[in-house]
């Protein structure tokens, strides 16, 4: 497999589970919906610590990786809190409490996470290959931003603020995108600084993964919002999934590029970058 063909794989995995969750009855495509979801999830983490073990200890960008590790690894648990013997063991309003907790943290961890690696372009020196193009970059993440986030996040604080425990977790969720997605352009100014060599394609996918996860919220939303058909759960689940195989992807590449692995349809960077732990 090359990093081109990483940039496919998340599209094709997920149609793969769109055809086969709208051919099935309403029932078997709930439970199809959460396998495919909880499978997403595990490639995610699977990804992160595939990333963060390829360099030492203490290095700069495995604290990035591990701390995305760990906010996956709590999404976990707060999806096992939706187990029917958990969810009858405690009283709904603990319940409720719990999950709010563990997604905030998760988004926590991974806001941290996401900002670490943000941090890199300019820990390798790359200020200067993309000076100019910062405030175009951000002014371009702050409008799809208000876009997707903004009727979401006011939804979401307005369920909360009225005592919907339910909707803590989304509030949670949508705040961490948000301040990732904003975090976004660090990503497409080191993609735009190391286009050419094979260290771009750790923040290609990494932003592609941001930008489907983004797309999820926005059309989370709107089923709320408006009502969801029978299409919509596999529909906007299959986003979620993207974004998911996304991150899983960028994880890999980050071990191949460490790992000095060079497909020979991409040619192998030359100077500072060189040396992919000088990155670290």
């Amino acid at each position: 497999m090359s990093y081109r063909s990483l940039v496919w794989v998340p599209i094709v995995v997920a149609l793969f589970f769109l055809g086969g969750e709208l051919a099935l009855g309403p029932s078997s495509q709930a439970l199809a919906i959460r396998v495919e979801v909880e499978l997403a999830k595990v490639l995610w983490l699977l990804g992160a610590l595939a990333a963060a073990r390829v360099f030492e200890a203490g290095d700069y960008l495995r604290r990035g990786w591990l701390l995305i590790a760990v906010g996956v690894a709590l999404f976990f648990v707060r999806d096992a809190t939706q187990i029917p013997a958990i969810q009858a063991a405690l009283p709904a309003t603990s319940l409720g409490v719990l999950r709010g907790i563990l997604v905030v943290s998760g988004n926590v961890s991974h806001v941290s996470g996401v900002w670490v690696l943000s941090r890199v372009w300019s820990a390798a020196g790359l200020d200067d290959a993309v000076r100019g193009q910062r405030r175009f970059l951000f002014i371009a993440a702050i409008a799809p931003l208000a876009v997707l986030t903004g009727p979401s996040i006011a939804h979401d604080t307005a369920s909360a603020l009225s005592g919907n425990l339910e909707a803590v977790p989304h509030l949670a969720s949508d705040l961490g995108d948000a301040v990732t997605f904003m975090l976004l352009a660090a990503f497409v100014r080191t993609a735009l600084a190391l286009r050419g060599g094979v260290v771009f394609w750790t923040w290609l996918l990494f932003a592609a993964g941001q930008v489907a996860w983004m797309l999820f919220d926005g059309a989370r939303t709107l089923t709320e919002l408006f009502g969801a058909s029978s299409f919509s759960p596999p529909l906007v689940e299959s986003l979620r999934v993207v974004g998911a195989v996304y991150f899983c992807a960028a994880g890999l590449a980050q071990r191949w590029v460490v790992s000095a692995r060079f497909p020979v349809e991409v040619p192998r960077p030359v100077g500072v970058l060189d040396d992919p732990g000088k990155l670290a």
